[in-house]
């Protein structure tokens, strides 16, 4: 018995990581875990000794597991409650940031609003008490279009670019970016016939952006045939009612509400493109504010194109876009920019539709100078009907600014009786 003894403290003494159960010490996993982080520490230290490695592989002392699960469950009530301040932290940040926006004194906004029209108006009568046609740029850095000086007149009514030495005159739009600050108000176009050239209205533009930072990318404006306006206004206004010749306010706000709606703009700019697009001959006017390439702007029309396709192929209207001559000419519409490099900043594309729904591309890289380069044509008219409603008709367009800005133009063509269109819509 007494060998026996022996054998099992000698075995205790050599395989054990804790001292000896005669040591006047008390063996750690006795010792109590305190909530202290420099004890712990410490003990922690104390524990990964060198001298107590190899034991620690061969015997673990069962106590530390609990050890281990105290700790944990402290570490994770610390980390938990961290988590709760931060997440009340960042609530009580925005309930802030909201609180002093619904706060923020109206009336201020108003006030500045009013006393910069007083200011204009002030500016305007000085101007009218000068005995000279005064006339400003707007700025330092918008003072030409296409090579000829950008005059205010009439206290801000009329933007016009004058060519002082022939008298031409260019009356302008203003966009609402400074990169390309101008549109003009009418544009002429060259017709099938050798030498003629056909003008086109502007009918409202508007400024495509991408991301939700809002990224500009260029300006986009819908221009129509000035000999098309009367035939536009009489279906537009045919469509809300059959036998009016003009639109009461009532009607007016339920075209727009219904060409600004996701199902029914389709619905109206479908019928008009594909049943009367004959009688409409427009264009849309687009140019870059930052420098890009053809490829990237072909690809957002091919997804604008793809996206009204599938659209179709779950309606009713299924086997419209689902035969080989509609692939040939989507292949064909891809192969016009292909390899047309880049379209800087400033350049002018025309993307023409012509009265039998023929689609054009034309480009001119300074706007004003130099001849404008025909990409090419597609006769499907498909290809530019699909392109229209991008911007046009549908939930999601390439340009909702775009979108507004004509369908602004069209409540001032509806609002006159048919027939009596002006050329100057906007």
């Amino acid at each position: 018995m007494c060998r026996l003894a022996n054998r099992q403290f000698l075995f205790r003494t050599l395989f054990t990581s804790r001292p000896a159960l005669r040591s006047s010490k008390p063996p750690l996993q006795h010792v109590r875990l305190t909530r202290n982080v420099s004890e712990r520490r410490r003990l922690g230290d104390f524990e990964n000794e060198d001298f107590t490695q190899p034991f620690r592989k061969l015997y673990r002392n069962p106590l530390d597991d609990i050890s281990n699960h105290r700790r944990e469950l402290a570490e994770r009530h610390y980390r938990m409650r961290r988590i709760r301040i931060a997440a009340v932290g960042a609530v009580v940040c925005m309930a802030a940031q909201i609180a002093i926006v619904l706060m923020f004194p109206q009336e201020d906004r108003d006030n500045s609003t009013k006393a910069v029209d007083k200011t204009a108006a002030a500016e305007s009568a000085l101007e009218s008490l000068v005995p000279r046609d005064r006339a400003d740029a707007p700025d330092e850095a918008n003072r030409e279009f296409q090579g000829k000086p950008v005059k205010v007149l009439g206290g801000g009514a009329r933007i016009v670019a004058r060519d002082e030495s022939s008298g031409e005159e260019v009356e302008l739009v203003s966009t609402g970016t400074s990169t390309v600050p101008h549109f003009p108000r009418t544009i002429s176009l060259p017709t099938g016939s050798e030498g003629k050239q056909e003008e086109y209205t502007l009918l409202g533009l508007g400024i495509r952006t991408v991301s939700f930072l809002g990224v500009q990318v260029y300006v986009a404006g819908f221009y129509v045939a000035t000999s098309s306006l009367s035939g536009l206004q009489a279906d537009l206004v045919k469509a809300v009612n059959p036998i009016a010749s003009a639109l009461i306010p009532g009607e007016k706000e339920q075209l727009r509400a219904g060409l600004l709606d996701g199902e029914k703009s389709y619905e109206i700019w479908d019928q008009l493109l594909k049943e009367k697009g004959s009688d409409v001959k427009s264009v849309w006017r687009i140019v870059p504010v930052r420098n890009t390439d053809f490829a990237h702007l072909r690809d957002g029309w091919v997804r604008g194109i793809t996206t009204k396709t599938q659209a179709a192929s779950a309606s009713k209207n299924k086997e419209q876009f689902s035969d080989d001559s509609f692939g040939a000419a989507m292949s064909e519409f891809k192969a016009i920019f292909g390899g047309k490099g880049r379209a800087p900043k400033g350049s002018v594309l025309l993307i023409t539709r012509g009265g039998n729904g023929a689609l054009g591309v034309l480009f001119q890289e300074k706007e004003g100078k130099g001849e404008s380069l025909d990409f090419g044509h597609i006769a499907d008219e498909r290809i530019a009907r699909l392109i229209w409603l991008g911007y046009l008709g549908g939930k999601n367009v390439s340009s909702e600014a775009a979108r507004k800005g004509v369908v602004d133009g069209i409540m001032e063509l509806v609002e006159r009786p048919i027939g009596s269109v002006e050329t100057k819509v906007l």
